[in-house]
């Protein structure tokens, strides 16, 4: 019981880290990768529940969500209702671990 209590604490700590260190289109990225199992190549991602409450836990209002997935297009991200398809995963995994440098001069 108290290592499953440790562990559940441990999440907790990596989601809070996860908010106040990483940008939205880190977390959307990042929360995206975690959802498939390959390392590069394309993919057709299942959203697992609606997008607002993906965007509440993401620490992201539902308008600021979509912002994110529109800039996310520029790098092969593209949202269909429930379903993301994603055109190079290892791509949206560089920009998960560091936004600024993989993307800063898609978005500008």
């Amino acid at each position: 019981m108290i290592a499953t209590a440790s562990n559940h604490l441990h999440d907790l700590v990596q989601q809070i880290e996860q908010l106040k260190a990483q940008s939205g289109v880190q977390r959307v990225a990042d929360f995206l990768a975690s959802l498939v199992s390959v390392e590069s190549g394309c993919c057709d991602v299942p959203l697992p529940y609606e997008k607002t409450l993906i965007a509440g836990q993401l620490g992201l209002k539902p308008e600021s969500f979509s912002r994110t997935f529109a800039k996310l297009r520029s790098v092969g991200v593209a949202v269909h209702a429930s379903r993301v398809g994603v055109s190079d995963i290892s791509k949206l995994r560089r920009i998960a671990a560091d936004e600024r440098a993989t993307i800063r001069g898609v978005f500008r």
